[in-house]
C-alpha cells in the first residue's frame, strides 16, 4: 500500500500523527491521533470488502482504501472539527466551514504536487 502514497508529501503523515481527535475535550481515557483513524477506517474497508462487493459489483476496493486512507486530510489545515459541531451549526457558519475544507483540499492538491519530484 505504501505506492499508493508515494506523491504525498513525507510530513503528511508526521502532522497526521501529532493531529488529535476529540481536541474539544479536556478529559478523554483515550485519544487517538488522525494518523490512526484513518488506518482504522481503512482496515474495516478492507474487512467489509467481501460484504459490498455482494452488492455493488463494480466496487473499486483500490479507490476505497485511499478514500479511507485520505477522508481527514483536510483537517491538516481546518483542525478537527466535531461532527456535533457540524451538525448544530448555522447555515452561514456550515457554509463557511464547507469552504474551509474545499480551500484545505486545494492547498493539499497544491502541496502534492510541489513534493511529487522530492520522493525516492
Amino acid at each position: 500500500m505504501g505506492e499508493l502514497f508515494k506523491p504525498f508529501p513525507k510530513e503528511r503523515e508526521t502532522f497526521l500523527k501529532n493531529l488529535y481527535r476529540y481536541s474539544a475535550f479536556d478529559l478523554m481515557f483515550y485519544r487517538h491521533n488522525l494518523w490512526d483513524h484513518c488506518q482504522r477506517v481503512s482496515w474495516l474497508v478492507e474487512e467489509l470488502e467481501p460484504v459490498v462487493r455482494t452488492y455493488y459489483k463494480k466496487y473499486d476496493a483500490e479507490r476505497a482504501r485511499i478514500t479511507a486512507l485520505m477522508h481527514d486530510d483536510a483537517e491538516r489545515f481546518t483542525g478537527d472539527i466535531q461532527a456535533r459541531v457540524k451538525a448544530r451549526a448555522s447555515k452561514h457558519a456550515e457554509s463557511r466551514m464547507d469552504k474551509d475544507e474545499e480551500k484545505a483540499v486545494e492547498e493539499a492538491k497544491e502541496g502534492n504536487r510541489t513534493a511529487e519530484g522530492t520522493h525516492e
